[in-house]
């Protein structure tokens, strides 16, 4: 979610840095692709500077990232998935990082 949607729909929030929250929360696989779809969909609008990318349950606590620091996120992504054994969302990763 881009954060200018963001502060329209919630009065207060917390943005959190994708770097030191993203190792403490558990995906799972569809979770996984859903955040590499979300770079994907955002890659090219350039008004989207930072998305949300997921949000703590009972709190208005948002993990997000700054669009200069996709290729780092799509790095850890990309490890992620190799660990899991996701071939096809590496492949993807891989070709998005060569459109960045």
């Amino acid at each position: 979610m881009n954060i200018k949607v963001l502060d329209k729909i919630e009065s207060a929030w917390i943005s959190w840095n994708w770097k030191d929250a993203i190792d403490r929360i558990g995906f799972t696989d569809d979770q996984l692709d859903t955040l590499f779809s979300t770079i994907d969909n955002f890659k090219s609008n350039r008004s989207a500077k930072e998305l949300a990318l997921c949000k703590y349950q009972r709190l208005p606590v948002y993990v997000t990232i700054v669009k200069s620091e996709y290729g780092m996120f799509l790095d850890w992504l990309y490890e992620r998935c190799i660990d899991r054994e996701l071939y096809e969302l590496c492949k993807r990763i891989v070709e998005l990082k060569r459109k960045l």
